[in-house]
């Protein structure tokens, strides 16, 4: 049994894209963590359809600030990024990096925790959160880093579609600790190396 004590607020943690080392993304994301195997069963979905029109809505409000056109939910995006939370799921916290991260799609990771068992993310959450690092980012030299990397994904111009998906542990009397995946997949990919220029435009206004 896990037992912390924690004030009644979600923590948060991200993890990102790695830099892509080629014109297509790099696939040292796949293979960062040799990995042993899963630790645990895979979270169900808590999927629903407020979260998905939070995160579509919160994604093309961002986007239209830097110029890029909105994207459009695709289904088969939609079950890919559930499958992908699983995975996720599957580990302690965001231990398995973007490990099995499919050739051809971004993705943008999202990890909160909260001793609330009713603190799930909406999908708005987790997309402002991946926006906020734009205060870090440097238009004068534009390209990849580690703290960037998720708004970069989130407003990349040339991506079309996008699929979303959380996973909650299930609520358990003996368990205080209750945490939650969500997943953004993205086609075509963003993050690709020599096209930030183009793809990541300052914001209007």
């Amino acid at each position: 049994m896990r037992s912390r004590l924690l004030p009644l607020l979600p923590l948060f943690t991200t993890a990102v894209l790695v830099g892509p080392a080629a014109p297509a993304p790099a696939d040292a994301a796949n293979t960062e963590h040799a990995g042993t195997g899963s630790v645990r069963p895979a979270f169900p979905d808590s999927t629903d359809d407020v979260f998905l029109g939070e995160a579509v809505e919160a994604a093309n409000a961002h986007r239209a600030r830097h110029g890029a056109p909105p994207l459009e939910p695709d289904g088969e995006l939609n079950a890919h990024a559930l499958e992908r939370a699983r995975e996720f799921s599957e580990y302690e916290g965001l231990d398995e990096g973007h490990r099995g991260r499919q050739p051809g799609r971004g993705e943008t990771v999202y990890y909160s925790a909260s001793t609330d068992p009713g603190a799930a993310p909406g999908g708005g959450d987790a997309v402002d959160h991946w926006y906020a690092a734009n205060e870090e980012y440097d238009y004068g030299a534009p390209g990849f880093s580690s703290e960037t990397g998720q708004f970069t994904q989130l407003v990349w111009k040339a991506t079309t579609e996008v699929g979303a998906a959380r996973v909650s542990e299930p609520v358990s009397e003996q368990d205080t600790w209750r945490e939650h995946y969500v997943v953004l997949v993205y086609s075509p990919p963003g993050n690709m190396r020599g096209e930030y220029e183009e793809n990541v435009l300052p914001p209007e206004g």
